[in-house]
């Protein structure tokens, strides 16, 4: 019986690949598909007034907590009406607790008037202080100005975009793909990627949400994995939000 001994060789060679790829949970016939890296939270913060920014205090790259003022329109006017409405409101409130105190000597009708009174200047005082509180421009979560919009001394007007923060510890990647493909990966699944700035380097994200809904246009579905960021100094971190990714499946 004659044995082609290269032809034997080879299929040997291919065995033990193979094989070594199963242990490795190495995909032999993974492909790679291009996504953008972004944060798993990103914030658009509008103007909720017009008017000159009169002080900025965070700039584009730095932390903030949430809350935190970023800015300040110009809020003299408001300042102004504002003090004005709680002197109001305060006297109204005082007028009405001595009315209370002497409700066994004054009429039903008067102190019904002495509560609305006192009433309608609390509200006027509440919408004063809304007003006032719209020319400030803060921050809805903790995390990184990813873009600054305003300059100090600039208008903004009602609804204009002054900043976009984003939490970059924690990120996600979406991206769609054939059905077939989508049928292969589980929840809790790790699949590896590389970035465009660290070519030879291996990351790995974890499949949290396999769409079973097909898109009709493409014929493709939703995925989606998430990762933890790593800081490596401050305000400076391991991976870039934004970026551009190879994801291999």
């Amino acid at each position: 019986m004659n044995i082609d001994i290269r032809l034997l060789k080879k299929c040997i060679l291919f065995f033990v690949t193979f094989l070594l790829a199963i242990l490795l949970q190495v995909k032999v016939f993974a492909e790679t598909f291009p996504a953008i890296l972004q944060s798993s939270d990103e914030v658009s913060i509008k103007s909720k007034t017009q008017g000159q920014v009169t002080k900025i205090f965070f700039k584009e790259g730095d932390l903030v907590k949430q809350n935190e003022v970023l800015a300040i329109i110009d809020d003299e006017q408001e300042k102004i009406e504002l003090d004005s409405a709680k002197l109001e409101m305060d006297s109204a409130k005082i007028d009405f607790e001595k009315s209370q105190k002497l409700k066994k000597f004054i009429s039903e009708d008067e102190l019904y008037n002495k509560e609305v009174n006192y009433l309608k200047k609390k509200s006027a005082y509440e919408l004063k202080l809304y007003s006032f509180n719209n020319t400030r421009i803060t921050s809805p979560i903790d995390g990184l100005i990813s873009k600054q919009n305003i300059k100090e001394w600039a208008t903004v007007n009602s609804g204009e975009l002054t900043y976009e923060v984003i939490k970059p510890e924690s990120l996600v990647i979406e991206l769609d793909i054939g059905i077939n493909k989508s049928r292969k990966l589980k929840i809790g699944q790790s699949l590896k990627f590389k970035t465009e700035y660290e070519k030879n380097k291996n990351y790995d994200a974890t499949v949290f949400f396999v769409g079973n809904v097909i898109d009709k246009a493409s014929g493709t579905v939703k995925i989606k994995l998430k990762l933890e960021n790593k800081m490596i100094n401050q305000n400076d971190w391991e991976l870039k939000p934004g970026s551009l990714v190879q994801l291999e499946i």
